[in-house]
């Protein structure tokens, strides 16, 4: 399996025992308000800038239909804060310095649900 799926898988994993009562899934966006808050990821690229391996990038998006962007921040500081400084190794891969590259928050496009999207780099090579 190559080192983006799994490390989409760990954060999938890691998100869940984090926050395990907020609904998560790969299809973006919520297919309604009875479903926020939400979390999406699956989106990113993977370079060859590290050798022996791979530099990682992917986003976590939220969704919160809470006035004002309060639970979509809370959201993405428990997502930070389950996949900051994360080393792992899984499936012939060693992953490190899990860092959140950037984040932003903002009124989604419906002009009532708050968007927040993070960018999260990895390190990975083979174990």
């Amino acid at each position: 399996m190559s080192c983006d799926l799994i490390f989409q898988e760990v954060i999938a994993l890691a998100i869940g025992a984090a926050m395990p009562t907020v609904t998560r899934g790969s299809h973006p966006p919520p297919p309604s308000n009875d479903t926020l808050p939400y979390i999406q990821f699956g989106q990113g690229e993977v370079s060859d800038t590290f050798v022996p391996g791979h530099e990682i990038l992917t986003e976590v998006h939220v969704w919160s239909a809470k006035e004002g962007p309060h639970e979509a921040k809370t959201l993405q500081g428990q997502i930070r804060g389950a996949l900051h400084s994360l080393d792992f190794t899984r499936s012939g891969w060693k992953f490190i310095n899990v860092r959140e590259d950037s984040a932003r928050t903002f009124l989604d496009v419906d002009g009532e649900t708050w968007h927040g999207v993070q960018r999260f780099r990895a390190l990975a090579g083979p174990a």
